[in-house]
Order: C-alpha cells, then structure tokens, then sequence
C-alpha cells in the first residue's frame, strides 16, 4: 500500500469518527430534560456495554485470525513446498526420479497404471531383466501397443545368472523353506513359458529378445516417454513379490543410457530370437534349441500356453480393473 492511500485511510477514518460524534452529540442535546448526571451516567452505561463488546470480540476475533492464519501460512507452505519440489526436479531432471513405487506383496494399481500408460502410443517398449514374465500380458492388455518389443533376459541355459535370480528369490515368503533344486528347475520353465507367452504376442507387433547373464539386480521397462527401474535390492524389495522402482523421465541420464545399451545389446547379440507374424512354432522350436539347448516338442509348447493363461490370470484381471 502507497503512502498516499494510507494517508487517504487515515483521513476517511478520522472524518468517520468525527461525523458519528458530532450526530451522536446533536440528538443527545434535542433532549432538553435530560441534566448532566444522566448524560454522563448514558455516556458511562454505554462505555461499560462497549468494553464488554469489545472483549467478547476481540477473542472471537482473535481466535478465527489465529486459525485464518494457520490456515493460510499451511496452504502457503504447500504451495511453495510443490514449487521447490517442481523446480528442483525441472533443475535436476537429468538426475531425478519423476516417481517412486514402494516394494509391494500384491499388484501396484499405481505403478501399473503408469506403465501401461506409458506403454500406450509408445513406438518403443523394451524390457531388460531377469524374467520377462508379465511382458506378454501387458501386451495383451494394451489399448495402444507399442510399435516394436525389445526383451534381454537370462537364457535357461545360463546356469549361473538362473542360480544367482533363484538365490535373491529365496526370501519371499511363499518359497521360503522350497528346496534350491526346485526353484531352479521351476524358475527355468518360467523362462521358457515366458518366452512361449512372447511368441504368441507376434500378431501385435515384432518382438526381438536378446539373452544375457544378467545379475538380478534391477529390471528396466524403457518407453518413448520415460524408464520404470525396478530395484531388487531396494527398500524391502527382498521380501515382497514386486520390488522398490523409480520412474525416471526421457531427459534423464538413466534413461538415454540405458535406451541405448538395450538397443546396442540387440545389434550384438550372437544369437536373438526374433518373433514375427510369420514365425512359425516350428521356427520357435528350432530357435529355442539353438539358443538355449531346449528340446521342445509341440505338446510342450501347447502346455506352457495354458500354463501361462492360467498363472497370468489375475494379473490380467487386475490390469482390465484399472482402465
């Protein structure tokens, strides 16, 4: 406020003032009976009524300000709290996740739903991980699918990197006390169903899958828009069914490095099972044998089929509720 206007007020409240005395004055002398002492008894009555008011208002008054106050300093910090968090991400997006998604025992709606939007429209959806086992479903499930699928995970023949997955999983509490033999063997015929499963997802778009002897320790979901990095050996990622992630942007770091490693693995790799429309199961069976060993027959790959339809399920149906 100007000084000027300040003055303005200052001389509007004086003039107030000045206008109520001079009329309360000019109708308390119309009453000509009153004498002296009743006037300064009214004048005395009405200051006692007027404190009184003036108490019960001001701790009316003071009470909703104070509340006013907090109200308005708690939206304040909010505001600017948003502000600095949007500015250091804007200033930092190289390096900053947009998103995180704690380690969970059941399907994230959150994380889920982002991923499939993102996948939605994206001329690109890779996945680099241990297991690509809900990669085929979400394809399915795709309103928009993506225009080309690269997938690098561990071949059932890579007995070390098989071990080495197995041995992280023996935490979750549904295989605790499940003999190592036995998650091996059932972890490598996930990784044949799962590719069984990619196969039959050729009618939607080209999918290339790389093999590799991966650690285990992350997964990377990349789409034009951003990369979903799920962390194993984050926050109680070791005893949940899906782990700790972070959803890092197309500007960020992460995002331009790992982009390119998957697509540079691709155009390296020995051998990449390469699934069209035209690939047939007696194409898949020959690939299969030559890049990881496996002798399957076509009973085989009708019985991993159904497999994969049953054990999928829920998480098909749980990817329908969030659209």
């Amino acid at each position: 406020m100007s000084a000027l206007q300040k003055k303005v007020m200052l001389y509007a409240i004086a003039l107030a003032y000045v206008v109520t005395f001079a009329v309360g004055v000019f109708l308390a002398l119309l009453d000509e009976s009153l004498t002296g002492r009743e006037i300064a008894s009214a004048i005395g009555l009405n200051l006692v009524a007027s404190a009184i008011f003036a108490t019960f208002f001001a701790l009316i008054a003071t009470r909703s300000q104070d509340q006013n106050m907090q109200a308005t300093l708690r939206e304040s910090f909010a505001a600017m709290s948003d502000q600095v968090i949007d500015r250091a991400f804007q200033a930092n997006s190289t390096y900053l996740p947009q998103r995180t998604y704690p380690a969970t025992t059941g399907f994230d709606p959150v994380f889920n739903r982002d991923m499939q939007r993102a996948m939605a429209g994206s001329t690109l959806y890779a996945c680099s991980g241990p297991n690509p086992w809900y990669v085929p479903a979400r394809l399915r499930e795709s309103d928009n699918p993506p225009d080309q699928v690269v997938v690098r995970m561990i071949s059932p023949a890579f007995d070390k990197a098989v071990r080495r997955r197995v041995a992280d999983r023996r935490l979750l509490p549904r295989l605790r006390g499940v003999p190592m033999d036995e998650m091996i063997r059932d972890y490598r015929d996930s990784l044949l169903t799962a590719l069984v499963a990619l196969f039959d997802c050729r009618d939607i778009c080209p999918i290339d899958v790389v093999f590799a002897e991966d650690s285990a320790v992350t997964r990377h979901e990349i789409c034009d828009n951003g990369v979903f990095i799920a962390w194993y050996r984050g926050p109680d990622s070791q005893t949940k069914t899906f782990p700790h992630a972070l959803r890092f942007s197309s500007d960020a770091l992460l995002y331009k490095t790992l982009r390119l490693d998957i697509l540079r693995a691709r155009e390296i790799a020995d051998h990449v099972l390469t699934f069209r429309a035209a690939t047939t199961e007696a194409d898949l069976i020959a690939a299969l044998a030559a890049c990881t060993g496996s002798l399957l027959d076509p009973d085989d790959i009708a019985r991993r089929r159904s497999k994969y339809a049953a054990e999928s399920a829920a998480f098909v149906r749980h990817l329908r509720s969030l659209r």
